[in-house]
């Protein structure tokens, strides 16, 4: 099991969650964490040990779980069940006891947040236009295609619009 740390704010005392949040006047001490990777020392984002993530190799193990679930052969002994729970395990989350596509795309989620990802997956999945709680229904299927810009589509001939805008 990974080893917990004690996350400390930046004056150095422990770093406490609060839930109550305010978009101008909150402490970082309150509300959500979405800066996944914050920046380290005093550099104010130049010259950064940790600036921008190229690629995560949980996605890559996380493709690879997929496609085994979607019906490609396992190899080094690996099956997508092997896979999602050793990436839960880093994280210090239990084992799942049964692994496929429902709890690939939800472990996606909990891995890739923030990282730009979800809508694609989404897609891949079948699950993009499903009801939300922003949007009771479900949506057009038309809407997995962005619209062309007008000002594209009427300064070139070739190019129609995407189908439903």
């Amino acid at each position: 099991m990974a080893k917990k740390v004690i996350v400390k704010d930046r004056s150095g005392s422990p770093l406490v969650f609060t839930s109550d949040v305010s978009l101008f006047f909150s402490t970082e001490s309150k509300g959500i964490r979405t800066m996944k990777y914050p920046l380290r020392g005093d550099q104010m984002g130049f010259n950064e040990e940790n600036e921008f993530v190229i690629f995560r190799y949980a996605d890559a193990m996380l493709m690879k779980a997929e496609a085994i679930a979607r019906g490609a052969s396992a190899t080094g002994g690996e099956s997508a069940k092997s896979i999602v729970n050793a990436i839960r395990k880093r994280s210090g989350a239990t084992d799942l006891a049964t692994v496929g596509l429902t709890e690939i795309l939800a472990e996606r989620g909990r891995e890739l947040f923030l990282e730009g990802s979800r809508r694609t997956d989404l897609i891949r999945f079948g699950k993009f236009n499903d009801p939300v709680i922003e949007r009771a229904s479900k949506s057009d299927a038309f809407r997995v295609v962005y619209p062309i810009p007008n000002q594209a589509v009427s300064s070139n001939p070739n190019l129609k619009q995407n189908f439903g805008y």
